[in-house]
């Protein structure tokens, strides 16, 4: 779980996992931080305008991925923290009108005018836009209890899914190579099998290790 940490000589064996190795130092640092400074959201605003600079001076450590880690970490908080507070407001489906039609309309002034050409432009564009959508996405939507329990398993799957999809992939690589047959990327049954494959492996890593092993730690360190 340190496979990002500036320490590597090369990706390991499950590419994908750098980012888990990343968050890991984010949670801990987002722990700290709200024990020991504050909630606030100007500490969040604070943090992210230093990755910013960071990058934009280019300081020594600002190429490594926490860096842009941590910014849209607290992005993620500053649209929880604005969420909390319009929640209880009159205006707030006034709001999320406003915001949701400004979005789209920026997005489609973005695209005609072809402004994504401009240099750097998606690294600045991304600490503005993201908090905004991240808001309107976040909003609470009533769904049947079937329609429900489905989202929940999908999301549910969505961590083992991530972990193991690599793995998979490696393993079809090799097996490919032993039986010295070209893998079929473009066929769709080989494609929706092995979504369908990694999904269940997915099911039972989830309900049989990342489950159980979630409700113990939790009740260790509750006592």
């Amino acid at each position: 779980m340190a496979s990002e940490w500036g320490f590597q000589n090369g990706p390991s064996f499950n590419g994908p996992i750098w980012s888990i190795s990343v968050e890991i130092l984010v949670y801990l640092m987002f722990f700290l931080i709200l024990r020991h400074i504050n909630k606030s959201i100007f500490v969040n605003i604070i943090i992210i305008i230093f990755c910013i600079l960071a990058k934009f001076f280019k300081i020594p450590f600002s190429n490594l991925p926490i860096v842009s880690c941590i910014a849209l970490f607290y992005m993620g908080g500053i649209s929880a923290i604005l969420f909390k507070f319009f929640e209880t407001k009159k205006y707030k489906i006034f709001l999320n009108t406003i915001l949701i039609l400004t979005l789209i309309l920026v997005s489609i002034i973005i695209w005609q005018l072809e402004i994504y050409k401009i240099e750097n432009f998606n690294k600045i564009f991304i600490f503005f836009y993201t908090p905004a959508l991240l808001y309107i996405l976040a909003q609470n939507i009533k769904v049947k209890p079937l329609t429900k329990k489905s989202i929940e398993i999908a999301g549910n799957l969505t961590y083992s899914s991530y972990l193991t999809h690599f793995p998979i992939q490696i393993l079809i690589v090799v097996f490919f190579s032993l039986i010295n047959k070209q893998i079929p990327f473009y066929n769709v049954f080989f494609f929706l099998s092995y979504i369908l494959f990694t999904l269940v492996i997915s099911y039972f890593t989830y309900a049989y290790f990342e489950a159980p092993t979630r409700k113990f730690i939790r009740f260790k360190f509750s006592n």
